[in-house]
């Protein structure tokens, strides 16, 4: 990788920033089929321009629930965002499992640093939106890989309290893992350009309607868990904003190891993050859905 450029990655995560609304008893989940255990395509790896199948299960506790459609959202031009609509796909369901949706969907990627993709489905039942775990793949074949983001991603289906703190599980956490032969450092932020009504706030103690707070502790990958303690305990070092913030200290590189400066080739590293955001915000429908888009950055170190 050139060391005069960082690679970004905006992970997704998906707020239930919402009052009085309550989710029907159905989801999206991965088909368990071979090849789908852990995630909604196949191949996992291939070449540039090949084709690639998606395929998705709607699960409801009630028989009589089904889509209205299910799509599939895939950041094909590498931006971390899902809004064109060259990147939204009308799945069908299959003829053998009904409950089985599917599409395939030929990926060519013109970036060589854009080795993988991120991709979701989501589905409309019931007068309700939901959408699946946000996944990274496949990884196309013939770049130079120097990285891999790997994790399940945030999505809540609960409504937050005014300024309620939630933190992440180790099922949630995001990995980071160098592949490359040389050392890589983390930033992470939030995109200056970043949709919707809610916006970061650097103070930890904010009660602003439309402000949440988003903040971040990396780890070694043997952690199991975080506390709610680790995050904020100096100040609002640990605190995410528009401006890039490395990995520094005792928050962010917790246990005094500075992951920001220097993951080391072949180390891997989880990324925790913890939110607190109102459950409303002026002017915005109280059922409605947001999005937060956190951008981690990759660079070789000097």
């Amino acid at each position: 990788m050139n060391s005069s450029k960082s690679i970004a990655f905006s992970i997704i995560i998906l707020l239930g920033l919402f009052s009085g609304a309550v989710f029907g008893a159905w989801n999206l989940v991965w088909t368990g089929e071979n090849g789908f255990e852990k995630d909604g395509v196949q191949p996992d790896e291939g070449a540039n321009g090949a084709s690639y199948k998606f395929r998705v299960r709607f699960n409801s506790d009630e028989p009589n629930v089904h889509p209205y459609w299910v799509r599939l959202f895939i950041d094909l031009n590498g931006d971390g965002k899902f809004s064109e609509d060259s990147e939204v796909f009308e799945c069908a369901q299959t003829d053998d499992v009904p409950s089985i949706w599917f599409v395939e969907k030929q990926i060519k990627i013109v970036s060589q640093q854009r080795p993988h993709i991120a991709y979701y489905f989501m589905a409309f039942a019931d007068n309700k939106i939901k959408s699946s775990e946000l996944c990274f793949g496949p990884v196309i074949g013939g770049y130079n890989h120097s990285f891999v983001i790997e994790g399940k991603g945030w999505f809540l289906d609960e409504a937050l309290l005014p300024m309620e703190m939630k933190t992440m599980k180790e099922r949630d956490r995001i990995l980071f893992i160098n592949t490359s032969s040389t050392p890589q450092r983390l930033s992470i932020s939030i995109p200056e350009d970043a949709p919707g009504p809610f916006f970061p706030h650097v103070n930890k103690d904010t009660q602003e309607a439309n402000a949440y707070v988003m903040s971040v502790v990396i780890t070694d990958t043997d952690r199991e868990y975080v506390n709610p303690d680790d995050f904020n305990s100096e100040g609002s070092e640990d605190v995410i904003s528009f401006k890039p913030k490395k990995a520094k200290g005792s928050v962010l590189g917790l246990n005094s190891k500075n992951y920001g400066e220097r993951v080391m080739p072949g180390e891997s590293v989880a990324i925790w993050m913890q939110l607190r955001a109102p459950a409303y915000a002026f002017g915005v429908d109280g059922s409605e859905e947001q999005w937060i888009y956190i951008k981690i950055e990759v660079a070789q170190t000097e």
